[in-house]
């Protein structure tokens, strides 16, 4: 089988090698494992002068097709009358190349392959990760900007929702974006992508379950607006009021907000609490700031299924998550971790306090996610959606 992948994540290529800034391209590479060829259809910038987080290896299943670069969705748009011409030109000049296509995400030119695709009588499905109206919301935007993505957006969603009545599947990531899916009519499938190996889940018996004296919080992510980091920063000062021993929080993750999260850590006055550490490739690097952690706490606005909820379950760290995307699912409603309201600061310190004080109920959360972590590896959750593919949508 010959698989296609349509994603607008952005890669820069230096000459020699590919880096990109998403983790979720791994996913997408671990399914050289099951075709013979992996086709890439993605934004690419040749420079020197910039380039992703972490490296991209490709090896020779994989081809990359260069789309016109474009580093987000904002610039897509922007320059659509530039960009959308040249990307549907490649798009069907590659018509012929493979047998069927993943498309991840329902941005316009992902909607105009689909139909170029159909025209030709191919094979494609959908796969969507988030709510992407729900991140609109949570980047705040105002006047002509926000009618321009809102109605961009709710037509995108559309077609895609027509298309998939008519017969083309979707998968989508995590529980809710499959219930709210799933009202209409089509194929729908639940996804749960993941990057943790089974070999990366820690034994039971070296989680530690006592606190050090002071309370270690851990969040991992993008610095964007629809993470709710300001939430977190109010969480740690009120924590700083309540908590006896000395409260510290890591925060690992680039992007836009980071100037004004430092901002607002400063005008808080947890400087001396909160550190910032940038980007942190995956693996054990990364896996260190878990393992040195007490709880991981995510403070979302709107979410599908965060990588960061497998890394935290796979090396038994009890989770504090507010309510969005598939998450309380994944959790199993408070067995592998606890659940709070969105955008209430008090609640979620409250409930940090609580687990703080509870030895053996943060013991419990920890087990309960390493056993549920061995149900979402990459292994397990690539081969489970190719078998889809497989039966499904090839036939």
């Amino acid at each position: 089988m010959r698989l296609a992948v349509i994603h607008d994540q952005p890669f820069w290529f230096d000459g020699t090698q590919y880096s990109t800034n998403a983790p979720f391209i791994e996913f997408v590479l671990s399914f050289t494992e099951c075709v013979d060829e992996l086709q890439l259809y993605v934004p690419v910038s040749v420079t020197n002068l910039e380039r992703g987080n972490y490296n991209v290896n490709i090896n020779s299943k994989v081809r990359i097709i260069a789309l016109p670069f474009f580093a987000n969705a904002t610039e897509l748009y922007l320059h659509a009358y530039r960009l959308v011409p040249k990307i549907i030109h490649l798009y069907w000049q590659g018509l012929k190349s493979w047998d069927v296509a993943w498309i991840v995400g329902n941005h316009l030119p992902h909607i105009l392959f689909h139909f170029l695709a159909k025209f030709r009588n191919k094979k494609t499905f959908f796969y969507i990760r988030s709510n992407i109206h729900n991140e609109i919301k949570a980047h705040n935007y105002h006047g002509a900007r926000l009618l321009a993505a809102v109605s961009v957006t709710k037509a995108c969603d559309w077609l895609m929702r027509l298309a998939i009545s008519h017969g083309t599947p979707g998968f989508m990531v995590g529980d809710e974006l499959f219930e709210i899916y799933q009202r209409g009519r089509g194929k729908i499938f639940p996804a749960y992508p993941s990057l943790i190996a089974r070999n990366n889940i820690l034994p039971e018996k070296i989680i530690r379950n006592k606190l050090n004296g002071e309370l270690r919080l851990l969040a991992v992510g993008r610095l964007t607006p629809e993470k709710g980091l300001d939430l977190l920063l109010q969480t740690v000062q009120i924590l700083s009021e309540h908590y006896s021993e000395a409260v510290k929080c890591r925060i690992v993750g680039a992007g836009k907000s980071q100037v004004p999260l430092r901002l607002l850590t400063a005008q808080l006055g947890i400087e001396s609490q909160v550190e910032f550490l940038g980007f942190v490739p995956p693996g054990n690097s990364l896996f260190a700031h878990y393992d040195w952690t007490d709880l991981y706490v995510l403070t979302s606005y709107t979410e599908g299924l965060p990588q960061t909820i497998y890394e935290a379950m796979a090396r038994g760290v009890p989770i504090v998550s507010t309510a969005v995307g598939g998450i309380p699912q994944m959790l199993r409603h408070s067995e592998c971790g606890v659940i709070v309201e969105k955008r209430d600061a008090a609640a979620l310190a409250a409930c940090i306090l609580t687990l703080a004080h509870e030895n053996q109920r943060r013991r419990m959360l920890s087990v309960n996610g390493l056993r549920n972590a061995f149900n979402y590896t990459i292994e397990e959750q690539r081969d489970r959606m190719f078998g889809v593919i497989k039966k499904e949508i090839v036939g």
